[in-house]
């Protein structure tokens, strides 16, 4: 690794404000609306009923060049559920479909958007023929101390959930607001230090942060490839423009940081607040197994400890920055 040299006089100088955060009333009741779409029940329609916004329909499709009147392959799709308004499917898709009935072949033309993710029908104008073989309602949503004990193992009404939700909030805007100030104060710490990275490192670098775009995206079903193709963008370019500058940010902010713990080397964290972090860990987990086996690993010794303690020590000394 580099050496890094850090002016320690312009270095106690550096002092920010956090970024504050707050936690509004329409932020828990959004919250509460994807919950209840979540986990709503359907029950089936009459047989002369139509679709509706937010009907849960049940549908066969199939997608055809008009042109040559020839399918699209492979675009069959059956008994797909489908709740219309629910943006799940292609774009104007689902709004065809409101006022039909169960059985009908519903014949339209959609044209697909300019950055569809797929470049075979993006921009592209296509014909569909639907069958619906299903619609179902939904029921009105009943919020039970029974529902909210299932999903968030706590005994409590809906009052004490929102409660609960607006903390789960104000805990990712506050990790979101301290990588904000984190990234303004490796700016600041960035002008004072001095060091040069070598290029075996940044192609290391460069590689490994290549790998997690890579993987990021299959976890959403996406392969690099296909990505690299709807953005109009050769691997190499990709890697020098979009990987290569994060892979050297990230670079400096983990040389610059493990220069600055050595400076604030006295900076350390006691035992008592070890264990306040840890009780903090345990009121997340309302499972009693859970927490149970959290107690046989958080203990001293244990890899989870020591990351713990790091992640105080790294955070008490990052504090010294801000104001």
């Amino acid at each position: 690794l580099p050496e890094v040299k850090i002016d320690e006089k312009k270095m106690e100088k550096i002092k920010l404000k956090k970024t504050p955060v707050d936690v509004k009333d329409d932020e828990v009741e959004a919250r509460i609306k994807d919950i209840e779409s979540k986990f709503k029940k359907f029950e089936d329609t009459e047989e002369w009923a139509i679709i509706q916004k937010w009907d849960k329909v049940t549908i066969d499709t199939q997608w055809f060049d008009k042109k040559w009147w020839a399918e699209l392959p492979p675009t069959k799709v059956n008994a797909f559920p489908l709740v219309i308004g629910s943006n799940t499917f292609i774009p104007g898709f689902e709004e065809k479909l409101i006022g039909e009935k169960v059985w009908e072949v519903v014949e339209f033309e959609i044209t697909f958007p300019a950055d569809y993710h797929s470049a075979d029908f993006a921009g592209k104008k296509v014909f569909f023929m639907t069958t619906v073989f299903r619609i179902e309602r939904a029921k009105d949503f009943e919020w039970t101390g029974e529902f909210i004990e299932w999903i968030r193992w706590v005994k409590t009404d809906l009052a004490g959930f929102k409660q609960i939700l607006k903390d789960e909030i104000a805990d990712e805007k506050g990790y979101h607001s301290r990588l904000k100030d984190e990234n303004s104060l490796l700016e600041e710490l960035e002008k004072i230090a001095t060091f040069e990275i070598g290029p075996n490192l940044i192609a290391a670098e460069i590689k490994r942060v290549y790998d997690e775009h890579s993987h990021s995206l299959e976890q959403q079903w996406v392969k690099l490839k296909d990505y690299l193709e709807h953005i109009k963008q050769d691997e190499e370019k990709y890697k020098e423009e979009v990987i290569k500058p994060e892979a050297i940010r990230r670079l400096n902010a983990e040389l610059i940081l493990n220069e600055v713990k050595e400076l604030k080397k006295d900076i350390d964290v006691t035992n008592e607040e070890i264990s306040e972090e840890i009780d903090k860990i345990f009121s997340k987990y309302q499972n009693p197994e859970a927490v149970e086996k959290l107690r046989t690993i958080l203990v001293p010794g244990n890899q989870n400890y020591e990351d713990i303690k790091w992640r105080l020590r790294y955070r008490k000394i990052i504090d010294t920055f801000f104001e």
